[in-house]
Parts: C-alpha cells; structure tokens; sequence
C-alpha cells in the first residue's frame, strides 16, 4: 500500500551529490497541493547563488546522501515567487478537522519517495502530549484539503496513533 516512503524532515539538510561533488544541502520542497504531490526539491548550494530544483524522479540516496543526475538552477527572485507551493509553508500550520475542530499542527510530511505523492501528514498535538500519547498520523484521502493557507480533513478519515520520536 506505503510502497517506499520517506518523512520530509528526514530529507531536509541531506548533503546533495552531483558527478562526485558536493553542491549543497535539500533546503525545501516545491509542491502541486492540489496534487498533493512533491514534485522538486530546492537545494541550497554550498558555494553558489541561486537556488538549485531537482525533480522527483532525478535523485536516489544512498549513505544518507542525496545523488542527482541532474538540476536546474533558478535565480532568487523566482524562488520568491513560488514561496506559497513550499512544503515548509504548511508545517507548523494547524489542521481542522471538518473546517471546525483545530486537532494539532503539521510536524512532517510522508511522501512516496518515487513518485512524490504525499501519502499522510504527521500531527503534533503539543510536547507533553506528544511525549505521552505519541503524534497522529492522518493518511489523506482526495476530499483533503492541504495548501499553504489551510489544512482541513474529514472527520472519517483513517488515524492511527503512533509513538514517533519527536526528533
């Protein structure tokens, strides 16, 4: 069902590798919220201006590095631009339930890894209750609703409470 998956925050601040060469760090992801699918990252070169975008399918890790086969640089004004389709804009943001019932906020992302989908959003509802009943983990569904201005799901919606390092 999960395929292979990979957590936002586990990618986040990966070396990146090109042709044998470090050429920065995965700084955020460029996302279709309609899709709800990750369809670049934006890597933040090591000595270079601009912002570097690999598509989804351009990349494999291994050794807990990121190697691409290929990129493209943007400069910074248009990386201004596409602010709102970033993944960091929806974490911290809370999640309602049914447009209502503020039920925590967005901690992490999980993601099929080959093809970007987002498949489920981590909740946190609080430290301490995080340290004692662990985060939710809501797998969304097409009736979902997630951009960088809400984060709305339907009350049947599957949950599963799961005890996830707050690391």
């Amino acid at each position: 069902m999960w395929g292979d998956v990979m957590r936002f925050l586990e990618v986040k601040g990966k070396e990146v590798v090109y042709k044998g060469n470090s050429i920065g760090f995965v700084d955020n992801a460029l996302v279709n919220f309609d899709k709800k699918v990750i369809s670049s990252f934006l890597i933040k070169p090591s000595y270079d201006k601009g912002v570097y975008f690999i598509k989804i399918n351009d990349f494999f890790i291994e050794k807990e590095k990121f190697f691409v086969k290929r990129f493209f640089k943007v400069k910074n004004n248009i990386y201004k631009k596409a602010e709102k389709f970033l993944l960091t804009s929806v974490l911290g943001k809370s999640v309602y339930e049914n447009n209502l019932k503020d039920i925590g906020s967005v901690v992490d992302v999980i993601f099929d890894e080959n093809t970007g989908i987002i498949k489920a959003i981590i909740i946190s509802l609080g430290i301490f209750d995080d340290l004692v009943n662990g985060r939710k983990i809501h797998m969304l569904n097409k009736d979902d609703v997630l951009n960088s201005d809400k984060i709305i799901v339907k009350e049947d919606s599957v949950e599963i409470i799961n005890e996830i390092s707050i690391v």
